[in-house]
């Protein structure tokens, strides 16, 4: 109530008393297309064109106009709250302004004109009185029929430089049939620039192109002359000199006198009593050698190698001409120490973890980091990350819930030679089909040491010790992450306090277990694809995940030549668990506006117990419910499959988990103001167990589960300062099972369910 009349107040302050005589303010921009023609990415090119705008209406914050925070503010006092309100709420008023809307119109006829292919185009603006003290600008677009381009033919007087751009045109910008588009000629320049800078040209620069075409009937044929230097014949093409390496450079330093060693033709200069970095390691990561061609992509792979080794803050890298030798460049290459060897980071927060009919808490924990840039002189580093945090219920105020993290992460710049023997080098060379020392470029090796500890108070407590050796890859060109666990042993351990919380099928997946993995342990896979438009946009994640594999075929071997039966394992309380798991996560965005999108998810997993194992580990499974699921069901409270526990325990803790996961969500997101966002969503899944569990009817996936499909929409929301506070009311549309009149769909019973989270789920 306080909040809305708040509300109500401001909004009933309107900053139209400080306008001057014949002044009002601008409320709206809109464009409008009234060619016959049909104009193709008409959204897209709107969005370009409201770039053009030279004035722009103020934003409103919860109704309230930004502009009256900055009458109210301006010449008052310099004290924390009106630098907060100036800097955060207030806006210059957008008085409206004749001039800047004829401007405006210029502006939009020239870019349409001379970089969108549209010769014809008249721009006029219209303007609208929308009350005494509001003013809407309408721009009127008759953009006339748009030019495409007919042929594209390159002209070069340097037949090597013609012989390689012509060998490269499948890959080219500009492309017959395609609209005029002076974007894609300078996506072109670029293209072709670096193009022949790998190739040595180190010199050629886009200065060089010239542009000649001749238009009929709406079609153009372009001409893309590459010219030459003045007074040279061809384009020179370089080779590398000397490499000087200076490994605790300074902007001060004297280079004259430094210590040096030489390793395959690469000079390395200290001057330091040693080398903080072995030169040996340093050398490996340069990927040039003397006499060979220049090339600008070598350049960015130094760079990238070099920065692994994070005792260095910066990496700088300059080349510069022989004086006598026409054609040479020499290169130095800078490397500037880090300050500090250890860093440190911690703190205490204090926030809402989650808040729902069913379930109200708040979080307090600490955190702290310790960075060690460089354990030895391989440059390899290491990192400690320990975190620990209590629940605390709002209702009654008693703890729920405590948590404790550590992990030791030890990560070498280089890789090991044993990569060969993974995934990641089997994208590398089958399917990104490039060389190792790519390969090299954008991996390193890790080997990780953790502690997990839940302990849900009086109920249930689960620990895990992990040791992990693998991989990291990293492509920011590609959009390609990759982790990859090569071996590794993890031993969790389960103690189930509340009897009444799980069934003997639950318990079966509660024992204490070993996780190894030997020669392959564990892959993640997460891919992020921009269309040339960036409209729309894929992220797709696949994990796959196998345990006890090795030890499985060793222990069936063994037994094969000895005439064995048994199962190993670890001792009579502990066995080692037999698992496959793969997931895969699709996550789609179409952007329809600046501000708005369409985001979706669609999600399956299943896990597969083998062996002597008779179901995954509890810890493995799949859950269903909460703040980035379903969000109309708490977590784990949703399935397995049709069951339903009615029961005053499983309600308050519900622990419900399965081997496989179907899940599907679409979100409408759009902009309600400056701070202020919204979304409309619908969720619809479910998860299931493999085998039959007498205890939980209903639970097993079978060949009808489409049936059990639960669904929930609702709307959220958000609140986008320095994090996106979302504040989603959802309801149960269709459950998994059916009601007391047969039927799955709830139309009786519209009861929400409210969840405050951070971020958006997907």
């Amino acid at each position: 109530m306080f909040f809305v009349t708040v509300i109500l107040i401001l909004s009933s302050c309107q900053a139209t008393s400080f306008l001057k005589e014949n002044e009002t303010f601008l409320h709206k921009n809109t464009i409008k297309f009234v060619t016959p023609e049909r104009i193709e990415n008409k959204a897209l090119l709107k969005e370009e064109l409201y770039t053009f705008y030279e004035q722009i209406p103020n934003e409103n914050i919860l109704w309230v106009n930004r502009q009256w925070f900055y009458y109210v503010s301006k010449g008052k006092k310099n004290n924390w709250f009106n630098k907060f309100v100036r800097k955060s709420l207030a806006q210059e008023p957008s008085i409206f302004d004749e001039e800047k809307s004829k401007s405006t119109a210029t502006n939009l006829e020239t870019f349409l004109k001379d970089k969108r292919g549209f010769y014809d185009v008249n721009v006029i603006y219209r303007i609208y009185p929308v009350s005494k003290y509001l003013t809407d600008v309408e721009y009127i677009i008759n953009s006339g029929k748009r030019y495409t381009l007919n042929s594209v033919k390159y002209e070069s007087k340097d037949s090597v430089v013609g012989n390689i751009i012509n060998k490269s045109l499948k890959k080219s910008f500009l492309i017959s049939g395609d609209p005029v588009n002076s974007t894609n000629y300078d996506l072109e320049k670029i293209r072709i620039t670096n193009l022949l800078q790998n190739e040595g040209f180190a010199a050629f620069g886009q200065d060089y192109f010239d542009l000649r075409g001749d238009s009929s009937n709406y079609k153009v044929d372009l001409n893309v002359i590459i010219k030459n230097a003045k007074d040279k014949s061809d384009h020179l093409k370089y080779s590398i000199g000397k490499i000087n390496v200076f490994t605790d450079y300074y902007p001060t330093q004297n280079t004259d006198s430094l210590d040096s060693v030489q390793i395959d033709g690469i000079g390395l200069f200290r001057e330091l009593d040693d080398f903080i970095v072995n030169p040996n390691s340093i050398s490996n990561a340069i990927s040039i050698k003397p006499g060979e061609a220049f090339s600008k992509e070598k350049n960015a792979e130094i760079y990238t190698r070099l920065s692994k080794f994070t005792i260095y803050k910066f990496i700088s890298i300059k080349t510069e001409l022989d004086t006598l030798n026409q054609g040479i460049l020499h290169y130095n290459i800078y490397m500037y120490l880090n300050e500090f060897k250890f860093s440190y980071e911690g703190g205490t927060n204090i926030k809402y973890l989650r808040l729902s009919s069913e379930e109200n808490f708040i979080n307090t924990g600490i955190n702290g980091l310790i960075y060690d840039r460089i354990v030895s002189s391989r440059g390899d580093n290491l990192t400690f990350d320990g975190s620990g945090d209590l629940k605390i219920s709002i209702s009654d105020g008693s703890f729920q819930e405590v948590n404790l993290n550590a992990k030791l992460d030890y990560t070498y710049p280089n890789t090991a030679a044993s990569i060969k023997l993974t995934p990641i080098y089997f994208y590398n060379l089958v399917i990104a089909r490039q060389k190792y020392d790519k390969l090299q470029n954008n991996a390193t090796s890790n080997l990780s040491l953790s502690y997990n500890h839940q302990n849900l108070l009086g109920n249930f407590q689960i620990s895990s010790f992990n040791l992990n050796f693998g991989y990291n890859y990293f492509s920011k060109k590609d959009g390609l992450r990759m982790h990859f666990s090569q071996a590794g042993i993890n031993y969790f351990t389960t103690t189930i306090i509340n009897d009444e919380l799980f069934n003997n099928f639950q318990r079966k997946s509660l024992n204490d277990f070993f996780q190894t993995g030997l020669l392959f342990k564990n892959f993640i896979f997460d891919f992020k694809n921009n269309s040339e438009s960036d409209k729309f946009f894929t992220n797709t994640l696949f994990g796959l995940e196998i345990s006890g594999s090795e030890i499985f075929l060793i222990n069936k071997l063994y037994n094969k030549i000895t005439g064995s039966s048994d199962d190993w394992r670890y001792n009579k309380s502990v066995n080692y668990a037999k698992f496959i798991k793969a997931n895969i996560d699709i996550r789609p965005k179409y952007k329809t506006s600046r501000t708005n999108e369409i985001a979706g998810r669609i999600y399956a997993g299943i896990g597969i117990p083998f062996g002597d194992s008779q179901s995954m580990p509890y810890i493995k499974q799949f859950e269903a419910g909460g703040p980035v699921s379903m969000r109309a069901w708490t977590a784990r409270s949703l399935g397995p499959g049709s069951y339903v526990d009615t029961s005053t325990v499983q309600n308050d803790y519900p622990f419900q988990k399965g081997d496989i996961k179907l899940e599907a969500n679409i979100e409408y997101r759009f902009k309600l103001s400056s701070y202020f966002r919204s979304a409309i969503f619908v969720d619809a899944g479910n998860i299931w167990t493999i085998k039959n569990d007498p205890e939980r009817s209903g639970s097993q996936f079978k060949s009808d589960f489409y049936k059990q499909i639960a669904v929930n929409a609702g709307v959220s929301l958000q609140l986008d300062v320095f994090l996106l506070l979302r504040f989603d009311l959802a309801f149960k549309l269709r459950n998994p099972y059916k009601n007391n009149f047969g039927k799955y769909w709830d139309n009786n019973s519209f009861k929400p369910t409210f969840v405050f989270s951070i971020n958006n789920p997907f």
